[in-house]
């Protein structure tokens, strides 16, 4: 999702004659750094933990010698199981309008985002959930450690019960030097391969 405040442009050796939407959208971050701490004060879920929210891009103006007339932020919220998606665009909204109210000339709007995607619990009972505990005791011959995945991935859309399972490390992603160990690829493959036969069973 996405913030974007409007202004008015003007020269910025005349910045009364403007309205900086970059102030404007200050007023926002500092609203939204305490939201991000009120969420680290919620119940968290047993597995997935709590709620998370961090603003990553921020942009603004088109050049240096003018009163930016416009900005934008892109937040990332990262949802737990039993919030909405609705539920947490009716709390922006909330910690916005009384900034609108306090703020002369304060205009915002809500960018919705491209893609929602929910948070994902899969019943430890489930069919998928016990084929591959049952794969990873056979390979490992141990019990495997069950934790939350605080990346994104597509299995929550597609509706079914799913598990991240896989080979490489979230702190490796996207990184400029990303790569996974050979040796893991072929042990994913194997558990893989040994939750199929079992599922087929």
């Amino acid at each position: 999702m996405g913030i974007r405040t409007s202004g008015l442009s003007a020269h910025s050796s005349m910045p009364e004659n403007g309205i900086n939407a970059i102030y404007h959208m200050s007023s926002i971050i500092e609203a939204l750094k305490q939201y991000a701490v009120d969420l680290s004060h919620r119940e968290p879920d047993p597995i997935c933990g709590l709620p998370a929210f961090s603003i990553g891009v921020i942009n603004g103006g088109e050049n240096v010698s003018s009163v930016a007339d416009w900005c934008e932020i892109e937040i990332d919220r990262r949802l737990i199981p039993g919030e909405a998606y609705e539920t947490y665009r009716k709390e922006l909204i909330a910690i916005l309008d009384p900034l609108a109210k306090e703020i002369p000339s304060f205009e915002y709007e809500l960018i919705e985002p491209s893609l929602i995607t929910p948070p994902l619990k899969t019943d430890m009972n489930s069919p998928i959930v016990q084929a591959i505990v049952a794969a990873y005791k056979r390979i490992y011959n141990k019990e495997p450690e069950f934790m939350t995945f605080p990346g994104s991935t597509d299995a929550p859309n597609f509706g079914c019960p799913s598990v991240i399972c896989g080979a490489g490390a979230l702190e490796q992603a996207h990184s400029i030097n990303e790569f996974v160990p050979i040796s893991e690829m072929k042990t994913a493959v194997a558990i893989y391969l040994e939750t199929i036969r079992t599922l087929m069973k």
